[in-house]
């Protein structure tokens, strides 16, 4: 059974947030729920996913040389 190593869990983080996978995964579902059924328009402007892609590229930046600087 070596192969499932990737299976284990014991070790892993997941024992302290699998609450809050579930929630992020009953969210997400409400949200396709509402999108598709409801038909409710969730439209998004054209520069949104351009600016969020610029402020997680600079955290990310900010992250690394932090953890570089210890």
């Amino acid at each position: 059974m070596e192969w499932f190593w990737w299976f284990r869990y014991k070790g892993t983080v997941l024992r302290h947030i699998w609450w809050q996978v579930i929630l992020m995964m009953v969210y997400t579902v409400a949200v396709v729920v509402v999108h598709k059924y409801a038909k409710l328009s969730l439209n998004f402007g054209q520069t949104l996913i351009p600016v969020i892609g610029l402020v997680v590229g600079l955290l990310l930046g900010f992250r690394t040389n932090g953890a570089n600087g210890r």
